[in-house]
């Protein structure tokens, strides 16, 4: 599927494919896991959102659990 340049979505596409991208940079370095969690949070949350738009039932199944997921362990490092 070929999608139009300077859309929303490529626009928030790109914004989390980047946010991920830091977040795996940075994944394991010790002390930062709160800053890797956040950004792995942001960076699904936009592409559960593009998934969405697209209506590609297995990217939202993808992004919809791994959001879960992240969450469920951002709440448990919080407390």
């Amino acid at each position: 599927m070929k999608h139009k340049r300077q859309t929303l979505d490529w626009y928030v596409k790109w914004f989390a494919s980047i946010t991920m991208i830091g977040a795996m940079s940075i994944r394991g370095v010790e002390g930062l896991q709160l800053i890797d969690l956040t950004l792995s949070v942001v960076g699904v949350m936009g592409w559960l959102w593009v998934s969405i738009l697209w209506k590609d039932r297995a990217l939202i199944l993808v992004n919809g659990l791994g959001l879960t997921f992240l969450l469920r362990n951002l709440i448990e490092y919080i407390h």
